[in-house]
């Protein structure tokens, strides 16, 4: 089973105020989206 991230408020807004890369996160698989926000938690 796998698991749905959270996706983090800011990710959120920057999605939100950039419809062809709202588009494009849409478009993923939820594992591609959930590895997505993963990398993204360890960078920080």
């Amino acid at each position: 089973m796998t698991s749905i991230a959270k996706v983090p408020s800011d990710l959120q807004k920057a999605l939100a105020a950039t419809p062809k890369i709202e588009a494009l996160w849409k478009s993923l698989t939820p594992i591609a989206r959930r590895d997505f926000v993963s990398w993204i938690e360890s960078a920080q």
